[in-house]
């Protein structure tokens, strides 16, 4: 990976960036705050279904509830520290 790239860029930075939006400006029409906004679209907070709500109405309907479902962490395998003689 090059850096600088990212693995996937997420729906609504996608969307945002295709219509020329600027996040402050979805937060203006949606009334969520900029930062919070930041978090989704970074992957460190999940929204909250009134978000989602929100987001979806302001997009009329082109990212949906879909969009933001979390995604299953890597299963790890559990090996015992020591085995038992």
């Amino acid at each position: 990976m090059m850096l600088g790239m990212r693995k996937s860029i997420h729906p609504l930075r996608r969307w945002l960036f295709e219509r020329q939006e600027t996040a402050a400006q979805f937060s203006a029409r949606t009334g969520i705050s900029t930062a919070y906004l930041s978090e989704i679209m970074t992957g460190k907070k999940y929204p909250t279904l009134s978000a989602i709500e929100k987001i979806t109405k302001a997009t009329k309907g082109a990212l949906t509830a879909n969009d933001f479902q979390r995604r299953p962490e890597p299963r790890r395998r559990l090996i015992p520290p020591n085995p038992v003689p």
